[in-house]
């Protein structure tokens, strides 16, 4: 799908071909490290929307979302300073 912009973005080097084939490294390692999970290659891409999937997809955001309190006005961070 984004094979004919890419190819067009190299030629007017906006994207160098050190950085595609990092890219490109990246995914390839990822596939290679998912395949024991048994993906099927050209498997067709779908989604399941349903009130189920809908319902735990809103708990997981829920789950992740971190409510900050700014107690002795520490907010926001001074980037001078390790927060380490």
């Amino acid at each position: 799908m984004r094979g004919p912009n890419l190819f067009v973005s190299v030629g007017n080097r906006k994207v160098s071909e050190h950085t595609l084939n990092d890219r490109i490294r990246n995914l390839l390692n990822l596939a290679n490290r998912v395949a024991p999970l048994g993906f099927v290659e050209d498997a067709p891409e779908n989604t399941i929307d349903t009130p189920e999937t809908e319902r735990q997809l809103r708990d997981l955001a829920a789950a992740g979302i971190v409510l900050l309190k700014n107690e002795s006005n520490v907010l926001p961070l001074d980037k001078s300073k390790s927060v380490c």
